[in-house]
């Protein structure tokens, strides 16, 4: 069991029921009660979220920062979206009147938090399924983007994949809206395949260096490889540039 507090700092998590303080992992992600949240906010919180044990927890001093947080994971998780994108499905009016009572006060004809939630899903959705296909080079090696749970099952019985390489630092996590990354080394070696991560940044040029690593990683590692990063451009850019 996982418990996250987003509350301030000034808002202290509540005593465990007394027998129980071992068998709960606590931790404390702030969030301001009004203002403006950011999407590297709720990134961050989410992909802590990712890593906690479930059945979870989360909690605020009133609730409504809690319930727009676990909407945000529900929705970009199981990959609803709600805006009116075409061939997506849409939150059930029912579940948007939820999130209304839980964030909304009656005080508040517009509310912000629903508003900011629902743009930040649809831009996760957005983004994660603008990701380029799956490339084959020569040597029995695929790149790739981030991939979810449900496709790296696939790539294994329908690639044979028995090795994924990682490109991305962990401090990416819950920037992308697949909630895998924060909990990949563990998803990759139940499905029986062999992980090993690599951190490039985003953004070169890069060293040679790092290139001629990257090359001999690469290099060393069984087939068929899959190697990824973000969206699978500098997965791309860098093992050209190795051979």
């Amino acid at each position: 069991f996982c418990a996250m507090n987003g509350g301030g700092g000034g808002e202290g998590p509540p005593a465990p029921p007394q027998g129980l303080e071992d068998a709960i992992i606590k931790t404390h992600y702030p969030l301001p009660e009004k203002g403006e949240w950011t999407d590297a906010s709720v990134d961050k919180l989410l992909g802590e979220l990712d890593k906690c044990e479930k059945p979870s927890l989360i909690y605020c001093k009133t609730g409504a920062r809690a319930a727009a947080i676990g909407f945000a994971h529900l929705a970009t998780r199981t990959r609803y979206n709600c805006g009116k994108l075409e061939g997506r499905n849409q939150f059930p009016p029912e579940m948007l009147a939820l999130l209304d009572k839980a964030v909304c006060g009656p005080d508040e004809p517009e509310c912000n938090l629903r508003s900011f939630v629902e743009e930040y899903v649809k831009k996760k959705v957005l983004l994660a399924d603008g990701r380029p296909g799956m490339v084959q080079l020569p040597g029995d090696v695929w790149t790739s983007g981030q991939l979810s749970e449900a496709e790296y099952k696939a790539v294994k019985e329908e690639l044979g994949i028995v090795c994924v390489l990682n490109m991305r630092p962990f401090t990416e996590a819950g920037e992308f809206g697949l909630g895998v990354l924060a909990r990949e080394p563990e998803v990759i070696k139940e499905l029986g395949m062999e992980y090993h991560s690599l951190p490039v940044p985003k953004n070169g040029p890069y060293e040679p260096e790092l290139i001629a690593k990257v090359g001999e990683m690469v290099k060393s590692l069984p087939r068929p490889l899959l190697i990824h990063c973000r969206t699978g451009r500098r997965v791309r850019s860098i093992v050209a540039d190795s051979g």
